[in-house]
């Protein structure tokens, strides 16, 4: 086990009481769903982080087309540098 992760796994669970009022609900709200659920909630947030990156990739550059909007959608999702040649 790396150093980090022994180190997140040595931290007391935290209480609701630990968050902000907002953020409590919030925590109550994670803790009662499945694994599952939660996972299938970071993959909903991806697709539509994915959704609004292609809209305003489509809109800076009406003439790309649809493999080069993925292929930038692509490379800001990894945080390559723009010079970056992706094939």
């Amino acid at each position: 086990m790396s150093q980090q992760h022994e180190d997140l796994a040595d931290r007391p669970e935290r209480s609701p009481e630990d968050f902000p009022p907002m953020d409590r609900a919030v925590v109550q709200i994670l803790r009662r769903k499945t694994p599952a659920q939660r996972l299938e909630m970071c993959f909903a947030a991806d697709r539509g982080l994915r959704a609004l990156m292609e809209m305003a990739i489509r809109s800076q550059h009406q003439t790309w087309t649809d493999a080069d909007v993925k292929r930038e959608v692509a490379r800001r999702m990894m945080a390559l540098p723009e010079d970056f040649e992706m094939r």
